[in-house]
């Protein structure tokens, strides 16, 4: 759920999964996540602020940071389902070159799917400039 629709309560902020339930920024803060270092979280608007608070970087990725992820990559309106999956392909290669993955990598390995991305033909730029990097 694009956390716009929640701006006066942040923490309700959620992801919907796969059985259609939402998975609440309030909830992902209360787990033991010691292990937490990379989120990717390709849908639409997941990196968008609010209109109510435009000098503020509150939305679901920096809420994923708060709820100790080191290494997140979101996006800031809708992104293409033809090159979401091209650009997490990817990052996720890059991240796990030398057959483990590093968190570390992720900036660089978004910086290089997004620019494979600019060479596709027929790729506008409001296709790959959705796609943004925070943390680690």
């Amino acid at each position: 759920m694009p956390w716009s629709d929640y701006p006066s309560k942040p923490w309700e902020s959620a992801l919907i999964l796969s059985n259609h339930t939402r998975l609440t920024l309030r909830e992902i803060s209360d787990m033991s996540l010691p292990h937490a270092e990379f989120a990717y979280l390709s849908a639409c608007q997941t990196a968008k602020g609010v209109v109510q608070a435009p000098d503020q970087s509150a939305h679901l990725s920096t809420g994923m940071l708060a709820c100790g992820y080191r290494s997140v990559i979101g996006t800031l309106w809708q992104i293409s389902d033809e090159y979401a999956p091209f650009v997490a392909d990817r990052v996720y290669a890059k991240m796990l070159e030398g057959g483990r993955p590093d968190y570390k990598r992720a900036a660089c390995a978004l910086h290089d799917a997004v620019q494979a991305l600019r060479k596709e033909p027929g790729v506008s730029f409001n296709t790959w400039l959705p796609f943004i990097h925070i943390g680690v």
